[in-house]
């Protein structure tokens, strides 16, 4: 069994666990909705929609790094601890953003009445920020998705590949016995070697080495390659557990999310509804100066009366002063 080297692997792991500990990125990573409006001021709410895009920015660039990570098509180099620590972020930053949009929807709709093209500009920016969200998590589930069957495959090729190597394994050839009477010539390291294997004394646990010493049985290849492959099993079986898990947990913030996007819908139905509503009763003024005005338009008796006068003002105006 070959010894693989993961010093490198093992120092970038402490490194971003370190970056994970650290109290600022921390602070950083848990205060999404730190800004989250407690009344319906207009600058708040564009500073928190604001800082929500800037970790869904994040976000997607985290999930565009997990998604070259899991199309990677090698036995050995799957960098299983990355993608773990990287599905793990993703998909706490998903749910914080979800709670964080569905508080700022619920702060925009118990805040104070606001004009109707704000409360308009307020769902189209929540409607906005529900969408990109929505495309993060159905990006992820297929990343989880593609993973999970990338697992499966990298199991039957990892197992195919240690069958044709135990298959190419040359058996010990059997050792020629020698002719009757002749003489074969051994020599003298050799016969010594056989010597003391064949005759040498059972040592007794307390003379022999550490291992035997502690009464620990030495493992033969096969059964430390056993030891490896149940190993991997069990670490694959973990991962693909935490995977169904976060698939499931996806699956509940779809439903919240399909609930938000029909609640914003009625919202965008009745601000609808009150725009043509306006609408039509912009065309009935309108309509109804048009009238005046050509009513207007027709007396010219109306007309002279009103310049006459006034000219008579501008006249007396003009003698007083």
């Amino acid at each position: 069994m070959s010894v693989r080297n993961r010093t490198q692997e093992f120092q970038a792991f402490a490194s971003r666990l370190s970056s994970r500990t650290n109290p600022n990125n921390r602070r950083a990573q848990i205060n999404i909705v730190q800004h989250v409006p407690k009344r319906g001021n207009s600058s708040t709410f564009t500073l928190t929609a604001k800082e929500l895009g800037r970790h869904m920015k994040t976000t997607e660039a985290e999930l565009d790094k997990l998604k070259s990570l899991t199309n990677r098509r090698a036995l050995f180099d799957e960098k299983p601890v990355e993608i773990s620590e990287l599905t793990y972020i993703i998909k706490q930053n998903i749910t914080k953003l979800n709670h964080g949009i569905s508080i700022l929807q619920s702060t925009t709709k118990a805040g104070p009445k606001q004009p109707h093209q704000v409360r308009e500009h307020y769902s189209e920016v929540v409607s906005s920020l529900q969408n990109r969200l929505a495309n993060i998590s159905v990006g992820f589930k297929e990343v989880l998705e593609k993973r999970t069957e990338n697992m499966k495959v990298s199991k039957e090729r990892r197992d195919q590949f240690f069958q044709s190597s135990d298959t190419r394994t040359p058996s010990p050839a059997p050792q020629a016995p020698s002719p009757a009477g002749g003489n074969t010539y051994t020599p003298p390291e050799v016969s010594e070697l056989h010597r003391r294997k064949t005759y040498a004394p059972t040592v007794p646990p307390q003379e022999d080495e550490t291992t035997l010493s502690l009464g620990i049985p030495l493992l033969t290849p096969q059964q430390q390659q056993l030891q490896a492959d149940s190993r991997y099993t069990e670490q694959r079986g973990n991962a693909l557990e935490s995977i169904e898990n976060t698939i499931q947990e996806l699956g509940g913030m779809f439903q919240q999310l399909v609930t938000m996007v029909a609640e914003q819908r009625e919202t965008v139905q009745r601000i609808g509804q009150n725009t043509e509503d306006i609408e039509s009763h912009i065309n009935v003024a309108q309509s109804e100066l048009l009238r005046y005005y050509r009513n207007i338009s027709s007396n010219r008796g109306l007309m002279l009366k009103i310049f006459a006068t006034i000219i008579i003002f501008f006249t007396v105006f003009t003698l007083m002063s």
